[in-house]
């Protein structure tokens, strides 16, 4: 997904089809859904998904996240709303803990950055200095989703990004923080 990320934050439109129902909701903007070659929604991910019979009814079933979110919720008495898209979203919301620093960088090196940071890769650009080991990365692939999940958790992360993605880094900090309330120190290094 990393390189679709890449392309729509060059400006293209991105049109997938899939029945991965956990690929459509964390990562659309909006979904066209078909049963039997008829159109049967079209809208927001959250527009659908909210609505379980019509999802069961197209054959399909309500994202992991989705259960996920009812059962934890339901555990500690909270509502379900609103509706976590990714893991480190669900932690932002039940997580009482100050979030740590995500440190993020354009370049392959490491300087200023905590030595006990959790790192990880946002695009295919640098992977290759990780595969030859110039860089100590935990998460290799879903990168900035790995290190929002360690931030979410109060430890510091080290994202290395991949040049042009930075919009992308930047709208899920503010859907975290508009959705869930949980703002990140974010260190451009």
């Amino acid at each position: 997904m990393e390189l679709t990320d890449k392309l729509n934050a060059q400006g293209m439109t991105i049109v997938i089809s899939t029945h991965d129902v956990d690929m459509a909701y964390s990562w659309s903007d909006s979904v066209h859904v078909l049963d039997h070659g008829r159109s049967v929604f079209s809208g927001t991910p959250e527009g659908f998904f909210n609505r379980p019979r019509e999802v069961n009814a197209a054959g399909l079933v309500q994202p992991t996240m989705y259960e996920v979110n009812r059962l934890a919720m339901a555990s500690l008495d909270l509502p379900e709303h609103p509706h976590p898209k990714t893991s480190s979203e669900l932690l932002a919301k039940m997580s009482r803990c100050r979030p740590g620093r995500l440190f993020v960088q354009q370049a392959s090196r490491s300087e200023g950055v905590p030595y006990h940071a959790t790192a990880g890769i946002y695009g295919p650009m640098h992977r290759a200095a990780a595969a030859a080991g110039e860089l100590n990365i935990e998460y290799s692939y879903n990168g900035l989703e790995g290190c929002l999940g360690e931030v979410m958790l109060g430890r510091d992360a080290l994202l290395v990004l991949d040049p042009g993605l930075k919009g992308q880094v930047e709208r899920r900090l503010e859907r975290l923080e508009r959705v869930f309330g949980r703002r990140i120190e974010v260190i451009w290094v």
